[in-house]
């Protein structure tokens, strides 16, 4: 008799084990399946509900990634050889295949017999009777019957979807806003002719920035997020503070003949032509008897005095070293003068960095916004506050919305007033033609009385009305003061309202009127009707009370220029706008100027 060996058994049990093996695969296949369906139909259920994009592929995936895990499991819970003997046993061979398995290495002759008896039974084994597949019909209809829902939910629209699918857009567009939000820091950073305190500031602008992107639950937010920051950095670098100061000296400067080269190249902010000026001023200061240095250097001190006035109180020490300097030699003030020269050089050339550096930033940050803004046009998606996203355009926009309003509703009137005093009763009338923020200009009066003991009387009063022409009117200001004979003395500032036989001078005078509306103190405002041709509409009269200039104030010419021209130059300044129209604007001043 040959010897039963393992390789025997092995042989038998194959056959056993791999109908095993299709049966355990079989079920775990089934459970896994169910899992994944399951779980697909969880995802698509849910998508219905709240906006989930791609929700098909999470669906898919997810069931994909369970069956996987149910197959893994499957695989490391398979049955071997001693499970195969397990069950062989337990079908009816009594022990007879797992005692002969733990023997199968023994060479003692009653192991072989026990081997050899078992091997007989195993060849008369039925398998396939003895291990039937289970009934799997009640597992296979609930399969079946999730995958027809899942395939079902598949097929049927979900409005969701599209909701969805804008919010990814919406995040995707953010996201690439991000990266240009750090490419413009990189600009910053490479930028050398910034200041590091400025780049700082700017800094931390943009990181607030990336951080309200990220926070934004709409692309409206973070649009808005964006255009809050350009006004912002722009304003940062606008130095409106600066350059006002700067404006101030080189009108300063340019009211010597000495420095008015200097105070010329400062005014049209270029550095190179201010360092010529500059050195031509040390030599002439150089050639300088006591006498002119003296003058010279008092001149020096007044506008020290005025920069310390107005709180620029490193400029007004340095010019205050350049007086002395000039009162003590030559050589002292020419000296002082280089290195005064040499800082408002580079304050110059800091400022053209800060001007060209806001132009890439706004181009920058607009191309971002408008980007931001399109998509949330294309999808939906621009809930949430985004006003000043849309009004961030520039700060001429409310100048603009506001002209047109006046064309609308505006109306220009005419206004008299008498009155008597105790003795005698004067009447006093004065017309002035007014210049307004309307579509063109129409005319105003004003006119008024009071009485004295002597029978004098005064008054002043300002209309507001302006036309395009005949009887159509806009808006528009004007003042003027009359004295008793009805002559017009003197048309405030931002009106023509000079006329009659008062001081009818072009360009310069000593002082002019400054309105208290201008300055912010004194004077009432009250609505006055009137009419103009054959349309009526109302007008503003200012009155003042005491006298010819109680509501308002006598000031110098100088500063009256110098504070309009400031204004104008802060204003270029808020938002950016071409070299080219920026020297339109100045040489517009120094026209005025008279230079």
């Amino acid at each position: 008799m040959e010897a039963v060996t393992e390789k025997n058994l092995i042989k038998a049990l194959k056959p056993v084990l791999r109908h095993m093996t299709w049966q355990h695969f079989g079920k775990w296949l089934i459970k896994g399946l169910s899992m994944g369906a399951g779980s697909a139909l969880l995802v698509l259920i849910a998508a219905r509900i709240f906006p989930l994009y791609a929700s098909r592929s999470w669906a898919v995936g997810l069931g994909l990634l369970l069956l996987l895990s149910v197959m893994l499991r499957a695989f490391m819970l398979r049955p071997g050889m001693w499970e195969t003997a397990l069950t062989v046993d337990r079908a009816g061979l009594k022990e007879r295949v797992t005692t002969a398995w733990q023997l199968r290495d023994s060479t003692d002759v009653l192991a072989q017999c026990q081997r050899q008896d078992a091997l007989e039974h195993l060849d008369r084994f039925s398998f396939q009777k003895a291990l039937p597949w289970p009934k799997l019909g009640k597992q296979l209809g609930m399969l079946a019957a999730l995958l027809a829902v899942v395939l079902v939910l598949t097929m049927w629209p979900n409005r969701m979807d599209e909701i969805a699918r804008n919010n990814h857009e919406a995040k995707k567009e953010l996201l690439a806003t991000e990266g240009t939000v750090k490419q413009v820091e990189e600009l910053i950073k490479n930028d050398p002719n910034v200041s590091e305190d400025l780049k700082k500031q700017l800094s931390k602008e943009l990181t607030k920035l990336q951080q309200e992107l990220k926070q934004a639950k709409s692309l409206g937010e973070g649009a808005e997020a964006i255009a809050k920051t350009q006004k912002e950095m722009t304003t940062k670098l606008s130095q409106a503070e600066e350059k006002q100061n700067l404006d101030k000296l080189a009108f300063r400067l340019q009211q010597s003949s000495t420095t008015k080269g200097a105070g010329a190249a400062l005014q049209k902010r270029d550095a190179q032509d201010f360092r010529q000026q500059a050195k031509e001023l040390e030599k002439k200061i150089q050639e300088m008897d006591p006498v002119e240095r003296e003058k010279l250097s008092k001149f020096f001190e007044e506008i020290a005095k005025s920069q310390e006035k107005a709180g620029n109180l490193d400029l007004a020490d340095d010019l205050n070293k350049v007086s002395q300097a000039i009162g003590s030699s030559g050589q002292a003030g020419a000296k002082e003068m280089a290195n005064l020269s040499e800082k408002l050089s580079q304050q110059l050339t800091s400022n053209a960095a800060a001007t060209r550096l806001a132009g890439d930033l706004a181009k920058g940050l607009s191309s971002a916004k408008e980007k931001v803004l399109a998509t949330a046009n294309r999808t939906g998606n621009g809930a949430g506050p985004s006003g000043a996203a849309n009004s961030m355009g520039s700060n001429s926009s409310g100048s603009s919305s506001q002209t047109a309003s006046s064309n609308d509703a505006g109306k220009s009137g005419s206004q008299s007033g008498t009155g008597t005093g105790n003795n005698s009763s004067d009447n006093g009338s004065g017309n002035g033609n007014g210049v307004g923020s309307g579509s063109g200009t129409g005319s105003s009066g004003g006119s008024g009385s009071s009485g004295g003991s002597g029978g004098a009387g005064g008054g002043s009063g300002g209309g507001s009305g302006a036309g395009k022409s005949g009887n159509d009117a806009g808006s528009g200001s004007s003042n003027q003061t009359s004295d008793m004979n009805g002559q017009t003395k003197v048309g405030g500032p931002g009106s023509s309202g000079i006329g009659g036989n008062g001081d009818n001078r072009e360009g310069h005078w000593d002082q002019v009127y400054v309105p208290s509306g201008r300055i912010g103190n004194g004077g009432v405002e009250s609505n006055l009707s009137g009419s103009a041709g054959n349309n009526s509409g109302n007008s503003t009269m200012v009155d003042s009370t005491g006298g010819l200039v109680q509501g308002g104030s006598l000031q110098p010419y100088s500063e009256v220029f110098t504070q309009y021209e400031a204004e104008a130059r802060e204003s270029m300044d808020k938002e950016y706008v071409p070299d080219n129209l920026k020297a339109l604007v100045r040489n517009y001043f120094l026209d005025l100027s008279g230079e």
